[in-house]
Formats: C-alpha cells, structure tokens, sequence
C-alpha cells in the first residue's frame, strides 16, 4: 500500500514538475516576444520596411507571391501613366499631336474602369493596346516628360520610375520578377497585417518579432486605437519625400505637417509615455534627388539652410524630436534615416534597431 502511494505521489510531482516548466517556458515566450505597432501615414513606406524585414529575417518571397506582386507591378505602371496624364491636364500641358492626346485618352479610360478604387489588383496578362499606350507615352511624349519634372505638384506613385521603363520587359510572360520587383511593388494597406520573425541575438534563443502594420490613410487610422494593447515598442514611418506634396485624401494639407501631427498625437498618448519608439524618416533618396528643384524653404518657410538632403535632413528630424515631451528617462526616441528600397543597408540597420529593442524590452521585464 505504501509503494502503490509513494508512487501515486511520484507521478503527481512529476505532473506538477511538468506542468510549471510549460509555465516558464510559456512566459519565456512572451517576454522573449516583442510586439510593434508600426504606424505612419499614407504612402510613407511602411509596408515596404516590413517587406524589408521578411526578405531579411525570414523565407523570402515565393514564386507565388512574386507572380503576385509582379501582377501588381503591372497596375502601378498603369496607375503612374494615367497619373501623369492627370498631371498634364492640371498642369495645362499639351500633348504634342492626337495619336499621343488618344493613347493618353485610352490609358485613363482603361485604368479608371478596371482598377481605380479596387486595392490590391493584379494583372497577369497586359492588352496589347495598353502595352504600346503606356511604353510610347512614357518614351516619346515630350508632354509626359514636363510632368515628370513637375510631379511633386500633382499625385504620382513613388515607383513609377523604376516600373515605366521596363513596363515592356514585365509586360512579357517570361519575365521573372525579382526580389526587387517586390519591394518595390505599392499594395495599399487597408487593414491591419501581422508579420513574425526571429531575429538572432548571439545567444541560443532567438528573439520573435511580431510587427503590425495598419493602414495610414486618414479613413484607416479609426483602427489603431485597437492596436494599442500588448504593444512592447512603436515604430513610426515618415516620408522625408513628403515636405512638397500634398494628401490624396485632402489637397490642402502637405503630407509632412500631416505626418508631425499624427505623431505628436500618437506619443503624446498617456498608453505610450512609457514605450519606447523608433522613428524611421524614410525616403532619403527621393528626398534627395528632388531638393535641389523643390527647396525645402518653399514649403516650411522656418527653414533657412541650404537645399541639401545633408542640411535639411536634421531640420525635420528636430520637427519631429520637437513633438516628443516625453523625457527621456521615461522612454527612448530612436531616430533613423531610411531608404525603404535598399535592402542592403536596412539589414545592417535593422540588425542595430532589433538588437536595442530586445535588450530594452528585456530590461524592462527584468530577464536577462
């Protein structure tokens, strides 16, 4: 009888034993878990530093997915020449004969009736006349050139000229599309998307990163309040591109002062005094390659140095520390200068970024 219960007893401890090393190694999992919340405002080049991060830390793309985002391609280099037509007729230039005039006429229709207001369409097969539309416009329409040197004054993809001039090339059923191809690719976000990944931290265990990305657009910002729970770190993406352009959601406001006062709002929430945030001001080469035709100084006048991105670059990242009241003993404010395309550079940044995030989030939970 003895032996019967001091076996009973054994496998009881064994039990207990078992059951409370699930629970550390449970709450391991979620200390060893860190939670982003990455928010920005449209078009600032979130989704595509999340692209950034999964060719980075995790599988990559699949031929599947590839095929998909090169579908994709296909209607951004038909979205960016109807764009630019657009920006001909607000700009009153005139198209140099009426081939050019009705091959412009046929884009807008086209683009208008089969994918205006549809997110997130792809293409598999390009008509003919839409392929010869887009690829002679783009090539040989003097008008289409004069907006090109214009765009910051009407609305244009960012990728339109990395897709317009190899449209023919991605147009052909052969072509394979690149991981570049990708990244590149402009998918509107409209609801929120979850993406996880380990990324090593020089010890045995890894840590997991789960991001969320929500859309930035004004109509899309109602669901971020919902995010907000269980979040260890904020992320935020600005487009230092923006300074000259100006909302698709409303004409009147310039996407920049769009972009401080969405963050001024955000950290000055009593539910992130106490975490920390990256800001990623992104777009470094467009912003670049635009100052000296569009001086920074014409549109926040407060700026008085020279149109280099050397100079105007710590102008708006002061704009935006200006925001953050938060003392930094509270929570830290990490700032970083992007190009959301260069895969290169982003994995040794990222490396830096994830490394100091996990040993914050691990500081503060008090595990080491």
């Amino acid at each position: 009888m003895a032996c019967c219960l001091g076996a009973e007893e054994s496998a009881e401890v064994r039990h207990s034993r078992a059951i409370d090393r699930q629970i550390t190694e449970d709450r391991l999992t979620i200390i060893r878990t860190l939670n982003v919340l990455l928010l920005g405002t449209g078009e600032s080049g979130k989704t595509t530093l999340v692209k950034q991060m999964k060719l980075i830390y995790s599988e990559g793309f699949s031929e599947t997915q590839k095929e998909h985002f090169l579908q994709v391609a296909r209607v951004n280099a038909i979205q960016s020449m109807s764009e630019l037509i657009r920006g001909c007729e607000i700009l009153k230039i005139l198209f140099q004969n009426e081939e050019s005039a009705a091959m412009a006429q046929d884009v807008t229709k086209y683009f208008a009736q089969n994918f205006e207001g549809k997110h997130g369409l792809g293409l598999a097969d390009v008509p003919p006349r839409m392929k010869q539309c887009v690829c002679s416009l783009f090539d040989g329409e003097p008008a289409i050139r004069k907006a090109l040197l214009r765009r910051s004054e009407f609305q244009l993809l960012d990728n339109a000229l990395f897709f317009l001039p190899k449209f023919a090339e991605i147009c052909e059923s052969s072509y394979r599309p690149t991981n570049e191809d990708v990244i590149h690719a402009r998918v509107l976000t409209t609801h929120s998307r979850e993406t996880h990944f380990e990324v090593p931290t020089g010890g045995r265990t890894p840590r997991t990163i789960r991001i969320t990305d929500v859309g930035g657009q004004r109509k899309y910002r109602k669901m971020w309040e919902s995010m907000f729970s269980d979040v260890h770190c904020l992320m935020f993406v600005a487009a230092l591109s923006d300074y000259d352009l100006k909302l698709r959601e409303d004409r009147s406001q310039n996407r920049l002062q769009e972009s401080l006062n969405v963050f001024e709002q955000i950290v000055d929430l009593q539910y992130f005094r106490r975490k920390n945030i990256v800001l990623f001001l992104n777009k470094t080469d467009v912003f670049e390659d635009k100052l000296p035709r569009s001086p920074l100084s014409r549109h926040f006048p407060e700026y008085s140095g020279s149109p280099n991105a050397e100079e105007a670059s710590p102008f708006i990242r002061s704009m935006f520390r200006s925001r953050n009241k938060v003392p930094v003993k509270e929570r830290q404010l990490w700032v970083h200068f992007t190009c959301a395309t260069d895969t290169k550079t982003l994995q040794a940044l990222f490396g830096l970024v994830m490394s100091t995030l996990t040993s914050a989030n691990l500081k503060n939970t008090s595990i080491a």
